[in-house]
């Protein structure tokens, strides 16, 4: 109890104080990224390197990048600037609290209108599966495997097979990260 009524007391001051500061800019990767103030803390020093350095290398205009697990968008704001309006950004982020706060950080950049988001869980196959979702906006303890006491089960939560877009022919080539870099799983792909 003690917890929700914390949780409550600093949910009600950020957003009193957020009236009035609605954001705080913060440098990630050599990039400044417009992010609500209350999530300020979470990037520390060197936060995501390698993902910037993988951007950075493989997003060019007119690339289509898919994000995985979007979280709070820096990334996806990150590859946007690279691959331009030619380009294509698709993020996935299944967890409604997150994507509620990947939604304001695009906004927050100029992108609000410009990302397909995609509340879809990303697995090897499409179909159905049951999603561990946290009900904690901005929570990263979101999966298909639920050891995470914070997480709520969802059952019958849609699964989409990132290969999809290869094997409908609208993208020919794949780069992609690997996992054990930031536990990610990045994917530029070229028409």
């Amino acid at each position: 109890m003690q917890s929700k009524l914390r949780s409550f007391a600093r949910d009600l001051l950020y957003g009193v104080v957020e009236l009035a500061w609605p954001y705080t800019t913060i440098a990630l990767g050599g990039e400044p990224f417009r992010v609500p103030l209350r999530w300020r803390n979470w990037f520390c020093e060197g936060y995501g390197q390698p993902t910037f350095d993988f951007i950075r290398a493989h997003c060019k205009p007119g690339a289509t990048l898919i994000d995985i697990g979007a979280h709070f968008g820096i990334f996806t704001i990150s590859a946007l600037r690279k691959v331009g309006l030619s380009g294509k950004v698709i993020s996935f982020e299944p967890c409604a609290a997150t994507r509620s706060v990947l939604s304001r950080t695009l906004e927050l950049n100029g992108f609000s209108d410009i990302p397909e988001i995609r509340d879809e869980a990303v697995s090897n196959v499409t179909g159905e599966s049951t999603f561990f979702s946290s009900t904690i906006a901005g929570d990263a303890a979101n999966s298909l495997i639920g050891a995470i006491l914070s997480t709520q089960p969802s059952p019958g939560f849609e699964l989409f097979a990132w290969t999809t877009f290869i094997f409908h022919g609208e993208l020919t080539r794949s780069r992609s990260m690997p996992k054990e870099q930031n536990c990610r799983y990045w994917t530029a792909l070229e028409r």
